[in-house]
């Protein structure tokens, strides 16, 4: 399972294509990301800031996500 700094690190296409069920969660911060053509590029951290997102709030959602993926 990947660490909250590992996620933070990983761009946000790499986050949806591992955890689809992460789509709702960048939905609910009204990051919008999905469809976006530089979701290639931007990190998780770099969405967060460019969103005024607190990076732990979001870290933490995603960690959920990435943890039951692992557990189902």
């Amino acid at each position: 399972m990947p660490t909250a700094d590992e996620i933070a690190l990983l761009t946000v296409q790499e986050v949806m294509s591992r955890w689809p069920t992460a789509v709702p969660i960048f939905h609910k911060h009204r990051i919008r990301c999905p469809g976006c053509p530089i979701t290639p590029f931007c990190t998780v951290a770099d969405a967060a800031a460019l969103h005024h997102i607190p990076l732990p709030t979001l870290l933490a959602e995603l960690a959920n996500i990435s943890a039951d993926a692992l557990t189902s």
